[in-house]
């Protein structure tokens, strides 16, 4: 009996995805996931008791592997790395961005993108808000470590800085390119940011 119950979970979750990456959070209604998932409606509510816990469980991995990037590079805004001492992010953050993109991209874009009318409504502004609290978190941490750096730079210019960065990923995910194609991306702009980071902080 546990066994059934675990394959139709599992064939909720498979529908659902479908249907939402069709629709949209606000586009997609339990009836059409249930329809999509030959089960009735009201066998959905012993399961999923609404529509933003069901959606939620779809994202469940997107939002872990986007957690698990941000604790791996010190929740600083992908700074962690040294930009006096170092040419460049090293290729291990490059590799893990490409990874969170191609493995997770119809979840980014469903929660970057599509979750219009959910829970998670507000997931991308409060990630933005987060990269831009880390981003001054490390300047500060910078300027305690070198103090010949410019720390003169604004919330608003760094907060637009995060937008960018996040805006990008949202581009990335939109857009089905080849990994290949992803990782040489992912390369140039950080290292893009990387440049503009230092002349921004005056690192001779």
């Amino acid at each position: 009996m546990q066994t059934k119950k675990e394959s139709v979970r599992t064939e909720l979750l498979r529908a659902a995805r479908s249907t939402f990456v069709a629709g949209g959070f606000k586009g997609t209604s339990m009836r059409a996931i249930a329809a999509a998932a030959g089960v009735s409606l009201s066998n959905i509510y012993n399961y999923f008791d609404h529509k933003d816990q069901l959606f939620a469980a779809v994202l469940r991995s997107a939002m872990a592997a986007m957690e698990r990037l941000f604790e791996a590079y010190g929740d600083d805004g992908g700074l962690s790395f040294d930009l006096v001492g170092s040419d460049g992010p090293p290729r291990q953050l490059i590799r893990d961005v490409t990874d969170l993109v191609v493995k997770h991209r119809e979840g980014l874009e469903l929660l970057l993108l599509r979750a219009h009318g959910s829970e998670l409504e507000g997931y991308r502004e409060a990630l933005i808000e987060r990269h831009t609290r880390a981003s001054l978190d490390y300047v500060r941490r910078l300027k305690r470590e070198h103090p010949e750096i410019n720390d003169n730079i604004s919330e608003f210019f760094v907060h637009n800085l995060s937008s960018w960065w996040i805006n990008t990923t949202c581009e990335l995910v939109m857009h089905e390119l080849p990994r290949d194609e992803v990782e040489r991306f992912v390369a140039r702009f950080t290292a893009f940011g990387t440049a503009g980071w230092r002349r921004l902080l005056e690192i001779r």
